[in-house]
């Protein structure tokens, strides 16, 4: 079976709005960026060349708004002189279901699309990711600023 990716700019959605999606290329790579969104979770897929190896689930916080703001008012207000803030006060960090755990890279990168998704749109969130194109959690390469920036300012458009 022949997978061929079309190359679209637009996004697509379907006829009830809970479903959208969009193919892109980059660095010679396909991207397919697919989000489905219920009442309480919303799943979004990024493959690249086809591929889909990580999944996290990243749980969002009710008790505060995930953005630096919010996280340097917990530091200053409710640490309790050891300059940690309650643990349950902190936005919740993706966690790993399938994939390389020691991969950090990819985890920066899932803990990026939950933020970004949450202020969108308050509800978990699934993501779905190729981890390889991210490279090695344990090597630090000149383009991965800008692999994130791509990817973050795709998902923007589905928001």
């Amino acid at each position: 079976m022949e997978v061929i990716f079309v190359t679209m700019s637009e996004v697509i959605q379907d006829s009830k709005g809970f479903s959208k999606s969009f193919a892109t290329t980059h660095a010679n790579q396909e991207f397919f960026f697919h989000l489905i969104q219920f009442q309480n979770k919303q799943i979004l897929n990024i493959s690249i060349n086809g591929i889909l190896d990580t999944t996290f689930r990243i749980p969002v916080s009710t008790k505060t708004s995930i953005n630096y703001e919010s996280m340097m008012d917990l530091a200053d207000n409710e640490d309790g002189g050891d300059g940690f803030a309650s643990g349950d006060r902190l936005p919740p960090e993706p966690q790993m279901v399938i994939g390389d755990y020691s991969n950090m890279k990819v985890s920066i990168v899932a803990s990026q699309v939950g933020k970004l998704m949450s202020i969108h749109s308050p509800r978990e969130v699934i993501l779905s990711i190729a981890s390889k194109w991210f490279g090695k959690g344990d090597e630090v390469c000149d383009d991965d600023l800008e692999k994130l920036t791509f990817v973050l300012e795709n998902v923007k458009k589905l928001l």
